[in-house]
C-alpha cells in the first residue's frame, strides 16, 4: 500500500504519481465530502476528458467521451448491478470508476481476470487535506 497525504489543489501530483495506464478499474472509498468525485475531475484531466465531471448519486452511472464511466455504488448492490443492466457495461473500452464499490465487487472484478486500483480517502482535521491510501491488484 502506498500512502499520500496532501491538500486537495495538489491532487494532480498524486494522479502523477499514480500508475493509471492500462488500468480499466478504479474504486474510491470515504465519506461523505472527502473528495471522491473531486479525485475523479482530476482524473479526468489526466485522461483528457474536456467534459464537466459530476457526481453520479442519482443516476448510478456519467458516461464522459465513451471513454470514462463513472459510478455511485452506495445504493447499489451487485444483483441490482447487473440487474438494471450496467454489469454490461463493464465490456466498454475506457476506465470505469466506482464510489463505493463493495469488496464483493472488486472480488468479481478481479475473479474476471482485472487488476483494480482502489483509493481509499481520509479527511484529516485540517479540511483541506486528505490521506489517500493506494492499493494496486
Amino acid at each position: 500500500m502506498e500512502e499520500y497525504e496532501l491538500k486537495q489543489e495538489m491532487l494532480s501530483e498524486l494522479i502523477e504519481e499514480l500508475k493509471l495506464d492500462g488500468i480499466k478499474f478504479i474504486f474510491l472509498d470515504g465519506l461523505v465530502g472527502s473528495g471522491k468525485t473531486t479525485l475523479v475531475k482530476e482524473m479526468a484531466l489526466y485522461f483528457k476528458i474536456k467534459s464537466d465531471v459530476t457526481s453520479p448519486t442519482f443516476s448510478f452511472v456519467n458516461e464522459y467521451e465513451d471513454r470514462l464511466f463513472h459510478y455511485d455504488m452506495y445504493n447499489i448492490d451487485l444483483d441490482k448491478f447487473i440487474n438494471i443492466g450496467l454489469l454490461d457495461n463493464l465490456d466498454k473500452d475506457g476506465v470505469h470508476i466506482f464510489e463505493w464499490g463493495s469488496e464483493l465487487f472488486k472480488d468479481m472484478i478481479r475473479n474476471l481476470g482485472f487488476d483494480i486500483l482502489s483509493i481509499k480517502i481520509e479527511t484529516l482535521k485540517d479540511e483541506n487535506k486528505r490521506v489517500y491510501k493506494v492499493i494496486y491488484g
